[in-house]
């Protein structure tokens, strides 16, 4: 398991941390991007609608079976998020 934490579907399998390698942590995640050039408030939007969703309980039920932490975040918070998530992102 690549997460900081053991996966609920599969709590048997130690994280990489408990085996023995705790610098090392590769999470997934997915972000919707609009081109550049969008207008704020067309981003501001598609942001709010996407938080909707993701707050709907069927859809984080979803998203939890299929092993995702729906965690969500505004379009500033994506991009200090890819600023400083040292992965390498444009």
């Amino acid at each position: 398991m690549t997460a900081a934490e053991r996966s609920a579907l599969l709590p048997a399998l130690p994280t990489l941390r408990e085996a023995g390698l705790p610098d090392i942590q590769a999470v997934p995640w997915f972000a919707y991007m609009a081109p550049r050039g969008t207008p704020p408030a067309i981003v501001q939007r598609m942001g709010a609608a996407i938080a909707q969703v993701l707050k709907d309980p069927e859809t984080q039920r979803q998203l939890q079976t299929a092993d995702f932490d729906p965690v969500g975040s505004t379009p500033q918070g994506l991009a200090d998020f890819m600023l400083n998530c040292g992965c390498g992102c444009p």
